[in-house]
């Protein structure tokens, strides 16, 4: 392909990403240990909930380094192996934070602040809602209704 003059930025993220995903199971199991041995106020939900977060999280960083090498922007070879540094670091201090026996302080302060975050937007957006102001639309009485469908059918 480069003989050719085609881009080969993406032949070079693929060849990448063979060797990267491998490798992200190996981290996950890592993150996992220290993630599971913490006890939290979430409890297995909580923990549960971390996880899947995590691994969204990954995802879409993956995702973009993948689309960033493909177009040339970032190094192919390296673009793919920049989310898999990132949960390498998060690794050392989540393991850090469990031979200490410390509090995971940087996601309580997470939380905290996600929580402040949707407390905020859904007082904006209550707000923008129509029927916020006290205009919300009436029940319909089916009693009332009711009656008076059955007094018209009886004979």
């Amino acid at each position: 392909m480069k003989k050719k003059g085609l881009p080969t930025f993406a032949a070079k993220v693929e060849l990448s990403k063979k060797f990267a995903i491998p490798f992200t199971c190996l981290l996950f199991g890592l993150l996992g240990a220290p993630l599971g041995v913490h006890s939290s106020r979430g409890g297995k939900s909580g923990s549960f909930a971390a996880s899947i977060m995590v691994i969204l999280l990954y995802y879409m960083g993956l995702i973009f380094a993948q689309n960033m090498g493909k177009s040339g922007q970032v190094e192919p070879y390296s673009s793919i192996w920049v989310p898999n540094i990132i949960i390498f670091f998060v690794i050392i201090y989540t393991s850090y934070k469990m031979q200490k026996d410390l509090p995971f302080n940087f996601t309580n302060r997470i939380v905290d602040n996600v929580s402040t975050v949707h407390k905020f937007i859904s007082h904006f957006y209550l707000k923008l809602l129509p029927g916020a102001n006290g205009n919300r639309i009436k029940l319909l009485n089916y009693e009332a209704g009711r009656q008076g469908n059955e007094n018209n059918t009886k004979k």
